[in-house]
């Protein structure tokens, strides 16, 4: 979205449980305008995305020696 004058863009959701609304300023514009963009995802896209990502490395794994850390913990295979 295009802001063409000084204003606040706020980012509102509203439950359909009727449970109150949740509104959080995403930016100020306090001398000019600028552009805005406002983005989702489900759960569903999220768990897709992480899968296949997990499935692409599982196969790179077998193709070469691959490392995976977290934190202080290293596992080679």
């Amino acid at each position: 979205m295009v802001i063409k004058h000084p204003g606040r863009v706020t980012l509102k959701f509203t439950p359909t449980d009727g449970s109150p609304p949740n509104e959080v300023e995403v930016f100020n514009f306090t001398n000019s305008g600028g552009v805005t963009l406002a983005m989702y995802n489900t759960d569903e896209s999220i768990t897709g995305f992480a899968h296949s990502c997990f499935q692409y490395a599982l196969k790179k794994v077998r193709r070469r020696k691959t490392k995976f850390e977290k934190k202080n913990s290293f596992l080679f295979f």
